[in-house]
């Protein structure tokens, strides 16, 4: 391939290159730079004898019929090893298809050509063309594709595709892309100037006169959030302890107005909490249950903290009046005091309910009787007394413990008892022999640890999404 035009134009200019002009096969125009003696001398260890004195480093090639032209980024820094090899090592080639550039004749031609890159490209040669700097993350970007080596930005092809070792990049969808990156380098940059003007008057200014200079703050821009949380899929398990005590006081000091102008999105918030902290309540019980705990403590403090499970049991609006609670029955020597693990009224009618908590290993069953019928275990006939009683000083007493109290919206009209003791047996007789039991009482309700837990994930199941 013989060299058809040398330039001139830069012949009195140590310190710029030179274009060559060679005609290629296939009607193919191929251009080549010589990189100026000043520049060569400074790659001390790039063999200068390699190229021919005549030649350069090719830079263009261009085939107007077939309406492409190919770019060769080089590296164009002298002191490093790669000087004048391929700028992105794999990625060899960026070819600009459709772009209707001329075979060109004269070093003006080139420099036209040049100047006619679209937006992001490297125009001057003595940088090695190809794109700016802060786009080089799409070169980045499809060198993870190991057998791509040439990019093809094209305005022929209206979709984005690989073929074989080229990666097909749309025009448009290219434009779209630098844009985005270059609206959020801008931004970068002017985040960072206002953070070092506020960070240079608190250092210099506010640290020695405060009350004259008071502290800045870096202004809050409309949408940071959206674009922090909901612009990325895995910020859930990265986001700090700090974020997230931030993000529940946002929402505490802006609930009024979330109420006020986002009711249906509040209304959805609290039902993802609801669900949540449902799954966790039910995680809890199942822990509870599984390690087989003993201390009624540990069950009255859940009961305590999620009082709404009583309510589950009842089927009622019940709400807690107070834990621990003492009925009288005290002797004339202070001993007999009765005390109710928990006392509930009823949200409507104010009518009183006593609650007694054991724990799920407790036994329900005594011995086998006859004919596959189980007694009831005194371990269960207890409490069950044992309520009965508390109710009996309760209606005793209530007159007295109201006053003492102050609490008056309470009435014993037919006071509720429930027990929450033990777990379902799995033997077919001695379920049988409990619901006879617990069925014919006539004015204690007892339940099961393991039937509450049904009872939860039946709610769960129920607040769910529901699935196709």
């Amino acid at each position: 391939m013989a060299s058809r035009f040398i330039s001139k134009q830069n012949e009195d200019d140590s310190s710029k290159g030179r274009f060559f002009i060679a005609q290629a096969s296939d009607g193919w125009i191929s251009v080549k730079y010589k990189y100026s003696a000043d520049r060569m001398e400074l790659a001390e260890h790039y063999n200068v004898s390699d190229l021919a004195p005549h030649e350069g480093t090719e830079i263009l090639r261009i085939n107007q019929d077939k309406d492409i032209l190919t770019i060769f980024p080089l590296m164009t820094f002298p002191d490093r090893d790669d000087f004048l090899k391929p700028k992105y090592n794999r990625i060899l080639t960026i070819s600009l298809e459709g772009f209707s550039f001329e075979n060109p004749q004269t070093p003006e031609d080139i420099n036209d050509i040049l100047e006619s890159l679209p937006l992001g490209f490297i125009k001057d040669p003595e940088y090695g063309l190809g794109l700016q700097k802060e786009f080089r993350f799409i070169i980045h970007a499809i060198k993870n594709i190991e057998a791509i080596n040439k990019l093809v930005i094209t305005y022929l092809r209206s979709s984005t595709s690989i073929e074989s070792d080229t990666y097909i990049l749309d025009y448009r969808y290219f434009e779209a892309v630098r844009k985005s990156i270059n609206r959020i380098h801008n931004e970068a940059v002017s985040a960072a100037l206002k953070d070092k003007i506020i960070l240079s008057h608190n250092a210099l200014l506010t640290s020695l006169l405060p009350e004259k200079y008071p502290e800045k703050q870096r202004p809050y821009k409309q949408d940071t959030i959206f674009k922090a949380v909901l612009g990325a899929s895995n910020v859930s398990s990265n986001i700090s302890i700090k974020d997230k005590d931030a993000t529940i006081k946002l929402l505490s000091d802006n609930m009024q107005d979330l109420a006020e102008n986002h009711h249906q999105k509040l209304l959805e918030l609290r039902h993802e909490i609801e669900l949540v902290t449902l799954e966790q309540l039910i995680k809890k019980f199942e822990s509870l249950l599984a390690h087989k705990q003993q201390n009624e403590d540990r069950w009255q403090r859940l009961f305590q903290d999620n009082p709404f499970i009583l309510n589950l049991a009842f089927g009622l609006p019940i709400m807690i009046v107070q834990d621990l609670v003492s009925m009288g029955g005290l002797k004339f020597d202070g001993k007999g005091e009765k005390i109710a693990d928990f006392l509930y009224s009823n949200g409507i009618t104010d009518n009183i309910t006593l609650i007694e908590i054991k724990t799920p290993t407790t036994e329900l069953l005594g011995q086998k009787y006859r004919g596959g019928i189980f007694s009831p275990s005194t371990k269960l006939v207890g409490p069950v007394n044992q309520i009965l009683d508390q109710r009996y000083h309760l209606q005793q007493n209530i007159a007295q413990l109201k006053i003492n109290s102050r609490i008056y919206d309470l009435e014993t009209y037919a006071i509720k008892c429930l027990v929450i003791i033990g777990t379902m047996p799995s033997d077919p007789d001695q379920k049988k022999s409990l619901e006879l039991f617990r069925n014919n009482l006539n004015d204690v309700i007892i339940v099961t640890f393991d039937e509450l837990l049904e009872k939860l994930k039946n709610l769960y199941k129920f607040l769910s999404p529901k699935q196709e």
